[in-house]
Formats: structure tokens, C-alpha cells, sequence
């Protein structure tokens, strides 16, 4: 009875202290992803989704008060839309892609295919989605079709249509002038 009664309260004690970490877990840092949908069902599931080439990959600084621990930003310039927002320059987060947060390591001059999540930070992506380096991603391509030029590259093109009508209508104009002299100089022959 008495080896009983000494091996109650170290029980009692080590579960009172289980129970306590229970409470209080550590963060756990581990990356385990599900296989990604097919790329139709990505589209539908993602909030952005482009091509684009990354112009610069840094530590992503906070804002306002917020914190950005461990988040990384991808700044994007984008060369076709699928979905979301309609701009030529995207920035995307990431978790660090040093640490064991499935965090996708982009390289500055390479070209991805991007399907991103809207975060309360702003758009995120990790190595968990679709996103992949462009000239790895024929399959998604082919699934998802041809995607629309940002509007910076629209705007070029109605630019460039402007400038070609606007240099027609000063050659016209120019020859016409050219030609109403000519006769008028005849005229006063």
C-alpha cells in the first residue's frame, strides 16, 4: 500500500504537467502538402492565377502594424492573366523558403506560372500549389488555355494603333497641303 501511495503523486504531477503543455503547445515549422488539384480545379480554387517573371524576391516588410515573420515577397511582372487582379506588376508572398514552411523559393529573371490565395497579408502562394517555373508547366497551359496580356501591354498596343493612325492622318494632311500649293503656284503662272 505504501509503494502505492508514493507512486500516485508523481503520477498526479506528470500529468498535471502533460496537461499544462497541452495547453501551451510549440509551433511546429513541418511541411506537408496534399497532392495539388488538376489545373481546371486550381483555376476555380485560386484567386489569381498568371505568368509572369519575377523582378525581385526579398524578406516581405510589414505594414500598418502588421507582422510579416517569416514571409517572404515576390514581386512579379506579368506577362498573361488567368484570374484576379488586372495589372502588369503582381506581388505574391510566400513563407521563408529557408525553414520548413513550405515557402516557394523564387529566383529573380525566372518566369512561373502562379496560382496565389488571397491572404489577410495580401496574395500567397507555396510549394503546396500548382505554382511552378513556366517552362516546366505545359500541362497546366494546355488545361488552362491562352491567357490575356496584363494592361500595361494593351495599353501599348492601342498606343502603338493611336501613333500609326496619328502619323497616317499627318502624312495625309502634309501631302495635302503640298498639293493645294503646287496648284496655286501653277494657278499663278
Amino acid at each position: 500500500m505504501a509503494l502505492r501511495a508514493r507512486l500516485i503523486l508523481p503520477v498526479i504531477l506528470l500529468s498535471f504537467a502533460g496537461w499544462l503543455f497541452a495547453l501551451h503547445p510549440a509551433p511546429v515549422r513541418a511541411c506537408s502538402c496534399l497532392q495539388p488539384p488538376p489545373p481546371d480545379e486550381a483555376l476555380r480554387q485560386a484567386d489569381a492565377v498568371f505568368a509572369g517573371e519575377v523582378t525581385d524576391f526579398r524578406k516581405a516588410e510589414p505594414g500598418n502594424g502588421e507582422t510579416l515573420s517569416d514571409l517572404y515577397e515576390a514581386v512579379f511582372r506579368v506577362t498573361a492573366m488567368w484570374k484576379g487582379p488586372d495589372a502588369d506588376r503582381i506581388k505574391v508572398l510566400t513563407a521563408d523558403p529557408s525553414q520548413l514552411m513550405c515557402g516557394y523559393r523564387f529566383e529573380p529573371g525566372v518566369r512561373y506560372l502562379v496560382y496565389a490565395y488571397e491572404t489577410t497579408e495580401g496574395l500567397d502562394t507555396s510549394i503546396c500549389t500548382r505554382t511552378t517555373v513556366l517552362d516546366t508547366a505545359d500541362y497546366d497551359l494546355s488545361v488552362l488555355g491562352e491567357g490575356t496580356p496584363p494592361p500595361s501591354t494593351r495599353r501599348n498596343d492601342w498606343l502603338i494603333g493611336s501613333g500609326i493612325v496619328f502619323a497616317l492622318a499627318a502624312a495625309s494632311l502634309t501631302v495635302y497641303v503640298q498639293v493645294r500649293r503646287r496648284r496655286r503656284e501653277q494657278g499663278e503662272r
